[in-house]
């Protein structure tokens, strides 16, 4: 991926994980993860599209296993994150699924039980929450907006807090247009969503 080339400035810290095309034949998308190799180890024999043959999702989300970099493997905190892109169209039949995806991953089979869901969600926690309807279930991002122009709140990250003790409740929104004196349009030119993260201890059930 030339962004992950552009990133690395010919070093090798940032690597990727890719999905295959997914979606309508017309737009199709692959889904991706991008991380720091000093923080997060990847098991790629692990990584997977979740199987949709119905297609009641657009877009097929990907799920890799990651555990942190830091800590002695055997303490490390492991965990299933998934890349979700809910298409527009189809937002509040495709939300509705989300528990399936959830439960989805978490009985595939590996015995992870830490499943953290990332991505496109189109529409705010207010609604997404609700609507997944699981106990335990929290955003990282919460009122407030997640595109450059300050309108809409469609990316979120979402974890359990019950299951995921990893978790260190702090979240939000990195206003990067902010961060670099830019205006709505010349943020617009890099990217019209502004990212979103989560904080986690590194340290398996701490």
């Amino acid at each position: 991926i030339c962004l992950v080339d552009a990133i690395n400035h010919g070093e090798t810290r940032y690597e990727y994980v890719i999905s295959e095309p997914t979606g309508p034949k017309d737009r199709p998308e692959q889904l991706a993860f991008i991380f720091d190799t000093s923080r997060l180890r990847v098991d790629r024999r692990q990584t997977y599209t979740i199987e949709d043959p119905t297609d009641r999702l657009t877009y097929d989300p990907l799920v890799a296993w990651f555990r942190a970099a830091e800590p002695p493997a055997n303490l490390a905190w492991t965990f299933s994150l998934v890349n979700v892109r809910i298409d527009l169209a189809k937002a509040p039949s495709e939300v509705e699924l989300l528990p399936d995806v959830i439960d989805s991953v978490r009985n595939d089979g590996r015995g992870e039980d830490d499943v953290v869901m990332a991505g496109l969600f189109q529409a705010d926690d207010a609604y997404l929450v609700p609507s997944i309807s699981m106990p335990n279930i929290v955003a990282s991002v919460r009122g407030r907006a997640t595109d450059v122009f300050g309108k809409y709140q469609t990316s979120n990250i979402l974890v359990d807090n019950q299951s995921t003790t990893e978790s260190i409740g702090r979240g939000g929104v990195f206003d990067y247009p902010r961060h670099f004196d830019l205006n709505a349009v010349e943020a617009e030119s890099v990217s019209g969503q502004l990212p979103v993260y989560a904080e986690f201890a590194p340290t398996e059930g701490i």
